[in-house]
């Protein structure tokens, strides 16, 4: 059971989340249609799919600072302010008519999510410990996974009735959860923060597993986010989907997405973090090569349930993973550390999948790196028994 303070924090940590998943899933869908109306090029095929990764960059670069800052001067004020700026930046996107333009709102949206999965993050480990802990990561997974159906379903429907761009008024959301932030988060600022340095962080003990578990964070994110950068444009080119069935086919992978990620802590009681990361691994890499094999839509949308369930299992497993090891002190930089990882591998992921999708098709692109996916699920296993001996 929950304490009374960690009941408080509850709804708004689960908010702060799906604002995460907010800032791509309600693009996934129209990507094809957002090419179309810009030339439908293969360079402004690239741009329209950075919509969905340039925010990952901006997390990149700033990620680690934010983290740093947030252990520096505490969490609730910057919390409030990322909000603000969430919905504000998220809004002007509406009005911007250029897609270069429109990649500059992303980016700087980008920046705010930064400040907020870091904050998520780490005030997520400074209320919970131990089984509470991994309870409530399993929970939040679950929770942002479910409203990615939601919103993958309901931005399909919204863009083929009214248009890609009505998306951009589903921002102001973060408005909405600045008053909520405002009662119930309390601010959990160290008071010896001010002597945080990185020496003490990057201790000879934890250097190597920190290295290790970031590592296979970037690579698993770039994996997995072939999905929703590649599968609409796959969907569209192979079996002519619209925006609402590349959206309810991103709906139906994120229900299993959301039930591996709530059976994620009872698994993990009998197995380790290394077994659910290989599990993960192994699932996507499977379907990713049935995805490649698929002869219909229809097989298209059962098959894609496969890799949502092993990225259900991968959501959670970095950040539990990460956190055994992270000291009190520096839980936001390495919050920060890891979500630079996560979100340069979104980020990389259309940058060199793009490239093989244009020398072999989109069919071969998935069968050839599932295999490759699945293969490295082996050699991580081996790996990793020697960096946790």
């Amino acid at each position: 059971m929950y304490t009374q303070s960690q009941k408080s924090v509850i709804l708004p940590l689960l908010l702060i989340g799906i604002l995460g998943i907010l800032l791509n899933v309600v693009f996934i869908p129209s990507i094809p249609k957002i090419a179309m109306e810009y030339g439908n090029s293969n360079a402004i095929q690239l741009k329209a799919k950075l919509i969905i990764t340039l925010p990952a960059l901006a997390i990149t670069i700033f990620s680690l600072f934010i983290g740093y800052l947030i252990d520096l001067v505490g969490r609730k004020g910057i919390l409030l302010v990322m909000l603000f700026l969430y919905a504000g930046f998220g809004v002007m996107g509406v009005f911007v008519e250029g897609l270069d333009g429109i990649l500059v709102i992303r980016f700087l949206q980008g920046i705010t999510v930064a400040g907020l999965m870091n904050l998520g993050n780490t005030i997520s480990a400074d209320y919970f410990d131990g089984e509470r802990r991994e309870k409530f990561f399993g929970l939040r997974a679950g929770v942002v996974a479910f409203s990615g159906i939601i919103f993958s379903v309901i931005s399909g429907l919204v863009s083929d009735a009214y248009g890609w761009r009505m998306l951009f008024w589903g921002y102001l959301i973060g408005f909405l959860i600045i008053p909520i932030a405002w009662k119930t988060v309390r601010e959990t600022k160290q008071e010896t923060s001010s002597a945080i340095n990185f020496k003490s962080l990057l201790q000879l003990k934890n250097k190597r597993y920190y290295s290790f578990i970031l590592t296979i964070t970037l690579i698993g994110m770039t994996l997995f986010f072939i999905l929703p950068t590649q599968l609409p444009s796959f969907l569209s080119e192979a079996y002519s989907t619209t925006d609402t069935e590349n959206g309810i086919t991103i709906g139906v992978a994120t229900v299993f997405t959301t039930i591996a990620a709530i059976l994620y802590p009872k698994i993990l009681k009998h197995t380790s973090y290394a077994f659910m990361q290989t599990l993960a691994f192994v699932l996507m890499g499977i379907g990713m090569i049935s995805l490649g094999l698929t002869t219909s839509y229809t097989q298209a949308l059962i098959l894609i349930t496969i890799s949502g369930v092993g990225f259900g299992f991968m959501m959670p497993n970095s950040a539990l993973w990460i956190f055994e090891y992270a000291p009190v002190l520096y839980r936001g930089t390495i919050s920060g550390m890891l979500n630079l990882f996560a979100f340069l591998g979104q980020f990389l992921s259309p940058v060199w999948t793009q490239p093989i999708v244009k020398a072999v098709g989109y069919r071969e692109m998935f069968i050839s790196v599932g295999i490759g996916t699945a293969l490295f699920a082996v050699v991580f296993w081996f790996v990793q028994k020697r960096i946790f001996r």
